[in-house]
């Protein structure tokens, strides 16, 4: 079964546009319930579900306050988000390079001694 990326291809050009990026060469990574786009230069763009605003905005909250604490994980981009396109949220993040994926036994050692820099590459 393939799936068409021409609708949500819609709602990523909006989104990109309301969000001042350049949505071309786009490339989707995954078309499914919540739809996952890669752009040029290391973006990636998460389109959710119409209704999904607010736990879109957890999401990015959440990301920008492990930021801050200094957790390794996958980072937003620095803009007003989510960003509404066609009645769906939409957010930005920063690709992640190439990594292993780590163990609960990895997030437990890293949650309870705080000391994240041998994590971070």
């Amino acid at each position: 079964m393939t799936t068409s990326t021409a609708p949500t291809q819609a709602i990523l050009q909006a989104a990109c546009l309301a969000a001042g990026l350049d949505s071309t060469g786009a490339e989707p990574i995954r078309i499914a319930e919540n739809s996952i786009w890669r752009l040029p230069r290391g973006v990636v763009v998460r389109i959710a579900r119409p209704g999904q605003s607010a736990a879109a905005t957890r999401e990015v909250q959440v990301a920008r306050w492990l930021a801050d604490q200094g957790v390794p994980a996958v980072r937003t981009l620095d803009l007003r988000q989510p960003v509404t396109a066609n009645g769906h949220p939409v957010t930005f993040w920063q690709e992640l390079p190439p990594h292993e994926v780590g163990t609960v036994t990895d997030v437990v050692a890293l949650l309870s001694n705080g000391d994240f820099t041998r994590y971070w590459a």
